[in-house]
């Protein structure tokens, strides 16, 4: 974080943006993005003031990081079930709607032939 807004402050870098988590005041942890801009500098360079906010973005983080888990998790299953049938004798992942990740099969043939059973 530091040698952005270093950037940012020399000049370097017209905006400052991060995404970092703090303590709130009242104890508890919150995702963060911050976003900076200096608006004026001195006969030196030097930046004299800036203007900020900060967001709290702790809802955006739980919803991103609940989708990786997600993906993780279909495609540990796709991976788990390839070759496999169900009593139906459909492809598990036609049933689960999963999507197939290319690199789960040893062979275009193997894709090929889950893509058939379709």
């Amino acid at each position: 974080m530091a040698p952005l807004l270093d950037a940012h402050l020399r000049g370097t870098n017209p905006l400052y943006r991060s995404e970092h988590r703090v303590r709130h005041h009242d104890g508890h942890w919150v995702w963060v993005l911050e976003g900076d801009k200096v608006v004026e500098r001195d006969s030196n360079g030097q930046p004299i003031p800036a203007a900020g906010t900060h967001s709290d973005i702790s809802s955006r983080q739980a919803t991103e990081e609940a989708l990786r888990k997600g993906v993780a998790e279909s495609e540990r299953l796709a991976v788990e079930l390839r070759g496999k049938r169900c009593p139906s004798s459909r492809p598990w992942s036609q049933l689960l709607e999963l999507p197939l990740p290319v690199d789960a099969f040893d062979s275009r043939s193997q894709r090929q032939q889950v893509v058939d059973d379709m």
